[in-house]
């Protein structure tokens, strides 16, 4: 399987999920999805883990890889912070990007304690307060 398609189709099912939910009247949220998928990406690459992630340690990693994409999604996308299954496209893009880092289960795992951390869950809060106290607006997600 090509290199990153998993995480590609992830995105897309999370956003299909997210239209499921909040109704077919949903804009088509193709630009959030491209940056999504960049912001991850790109906050991956800012990190330095070998190229296969041979040796380094996926809990670190996965604290590592979610700490600078939530800020750097905060800035940019901050409606979808609490919308998709941060701990799956994390450890699916890991996973892909860094094959030796271990088995998608372990990695997942690291994922998933990696989003639950005091950091983590301290920064969400403030994304949702913040995205309260604004008030609706469009701003590409759907409504609801």
């Amino acid at each position: 399987e090509e290199w990153g398609v998993a995480f590609y189709e992830a995105v897309e099912d999370e956003f299909r999920k997210v239209e499921a939910l909040r109704g077919a009247d949903c804009a088509k949220p193709t630009r959030e999805k491209k940056r999504i998928r960049d912001k991850i990406r790109g906050a991956a690459q800012s990190l330095r883990v070998p190229d296969s992630g041979r040796g380094a340690d996926p809990g670190r990693t996965l604290r590592d890889l979610a700490s600078e994409a939530i800020g750097r999604l905060d800035a940019a996308e901050p409606v979808w912070l609490h919308l998709l299954d941060w701990p799956r496209l994390l450890a699916l893009h890991a996973h892909e990007a860094w094959p030796r880092l271990g088995t998608m289960a372990a990695v997942t795992r690291s994922a998933e304690e990696a989003m639950a951390t005091e950091e983590i869950r301290t920064r969400l809060h403030a994304a949702a307060q913040r995205l309260e106290r604004r008030g609706p607006r469009h701003d590409g997600a759907c409504a609801g």
